[in-house]
């Protein structure tokens, strides 16, 4: 399945504000937790940032599950050991 979304790995900086930037450093997007709005506290942006950065390895886990499942109905161990590891990176990445 194509995908039309910025490549590559995305990470959460927070220098001046909380930026979500792709691997070549250009900006995915850019939160404001509009503390003079009484709308966002920091920490509820900064985790919603995290969790926007790891969409593209959810994606990836999701797209390569759904590829997998249509050829194979009977995982093996060791396959089933590869795909928990890689959820839980995705997972580690979004929450931690």
């Amino acid at each position: 399945m194509e995908t039309k979304h910025t490549q590559g790995e995305w990470r959460v900086e927070t220098v001046d504000n909380i930026k979500i930037l792709a691997e070549d450093n250009s900006n995915i997007c850019i939160l404001t937790h509009l503390k003079h709005f009484k709308r966002r506290d920091v920490d509820e942006v900064y985790a919603n940032a995290k969790l926007i950065a790891a969409a593209p390895e959810l994606l990836e886990f999701a797209l390569g599950l759904d590829a997998w499942l249509s050829f194979n109905t009977e995982p093996t161990r060791e396959q089933l050991k590869t795909m928990r590891s890689d959820l839980q990176k995705a997972i580690k990445k979004a929450i931690k």
